[in-house]
C-alpha cells in the first residue's frame, strides 16, 4: 500500500493545545492511503513504523473526533510500542475520562503526574481531585452536599473564612491555597471549552474559586459565584448567600450597571420624541 504524509487542515485541529489534559505537538500529521482515506487507528501502527510524535497527534485527533473507543486502543498500543511518555499518560486519561470510565481514567491522569509533575503548568494533582470526586459520587450521588473537590472548607457562614487545614496532593505534595487559586484557574479555563452548564463538578470548582476570590478581595468573586449558580451548584443556597454577602461595590456593580444602562436608553428615548415632536411644530 502506497502511503504518504499530510498535513490536517481541520478547524478544530488549529487549536489542540487549547483542550483540558490532551498533549499533542504543533506539527500535526497523520497518514492516509493513496485514495486520500485515513488509516484505521487499529492498524495504524501496523502499517508503519511510526516515530512518537505523529502517533500521538493521530490519537488527539481521534478523542476531538469524539472517537474514544479508537482512540483508547491507538493510544495503548503507542504506550506499548513508546512506553513511558507523559502525553501517552495524559491522552489516555482524558480519553477514558471522556468515555465515562473513570478509575481507568484516574489511574492514567495518576501516570501522567509521576513521569511529568509540570505537565499542563503543573496543575494535573487538581485533576486527580476531580476524578477521585467524580468516583465517590458514583457511590454517594449526593456527596458534594457535604464534601468539596478540593477538599477545602470554606465554612458555612455568610462571608467564606480560612480554611484550617489545606490538602496535599495525591503524592503527599503539600499545597497552599495559592496554587489552588491557579491550578482552579487553569484547569477550569481549559474544562470549561468542554463542559457547559449543568455540571456539577464545574460548578463546585467555580464555588471554590469565588470562595478564594472572597477571601483575598478580589473583584471577581461575584462573578464567580454566579458562574457556580450558572452550572448548577449543589450548595446553591450558601453560594446566593454568600454573593449577597458581598459588598455593594462587588456583587451589586452588575446591578448598577443594568441600571445606569437603562436609564441611558430611557433618557435617549424621551430626547428622540421630544426632538421628533419639535420638528413635526416647525413643519
Amino acid at each position: 500500500m502506497k502511503l504518504r504524509f499530510t498535513l490536517l487542515t481541520f478547524a478544530t485541529l488549529f487549536s489542540l493545545n487549547t483542550y483540558a489534559c490532551l498533549n499533542t505537538y504543533e506539527e500535526v500529521e497523520t497518514i492516509v492511503n493513496e485514495q486520500g482515506e485515513k488509516i484505521d487507528a487499529r492498524n495504524v501502527l501496523n502499517i508503519l513504523e511510526w516515530d512518537y510524535k505523529e502517533a500521538n497527534n493521530y490519537a488527539v485527533e481521534l478523542i476531538l473526533s469524539h472517537q474514544h473507543p479508537k482512540a483508547i486502543e491507538l493510544l495503548l498500543a503507542i504506550e506499548d510500542k513508546f512506553p513511558d511518555h507523559f502525553r501517552t499518560a495524559a491522552n489516555l486519561g482524558t480519553a477514558y475520562e471522556l468515555a465515562g470510565s473513570n478509575e481507568l481514567a484516574l489511574k492514567w491522569i495518576k501516570e501522567g503526574v509521576q513521569r511529568n509533575p509540570q505537565d499542563h503548568q503543573g496543575t494535573e494533582w487538581l485533576h486527580v481531585k476531580i476524578l477521585e470526586a467524580k468516583l465517590a459520587m458514583q457511590q454517594q450521588p449526593d456527596w458534594l452536599a457535604s464534601h468539596t473537590v478540593t477538599g477545602l472548607d470554606f465554612g458555612k457562614q455568610v462571608k467564606p473564612i480560612l480554611p484550617t487545614t489545606i490538602p496535599a496532593d495525591f503524592l503527599g505534595q503539600p499545597r497552599t491555597l495559592d496554587d489552588y487559586r491557579k491550578a482552579l484557574s487553569y484547569q477550569l479555563t481549559e474544562r470549561m471549552k468542554l463542559v457547559k452548564p449543568h455540571d456539577a463538578i464545574v460548578a463546585d470548582l467555580l464555588f471554590t474559586q469565588a470562595d478564594l476570590a472572597s477571601l483575598a478581595g478580589q473583584d471577581n468573586a461575584a462573578t464567580l459565584y454566579r458562574s457556580a449558580l450558572d452550572y448548577g451548584a449543589t450548595k446553591h443556597v450558601l453560594a446566593r448567600t454568600r454573593l449577597q454577602g458581598l459588598p455593594d461595590d462587588e456583587a451589586g456593580v452588575w446591578i448598577a450597571a443594568t441600571v445606569a444602562g437603562g436609564v441611558l436608553l430611557l433618557g435617549g428615548w424621551v430626547g428622540f420624541v421630544k426632538r421628533r415632536k419639535k420638528m413635526d411644530r416647525d413643519e
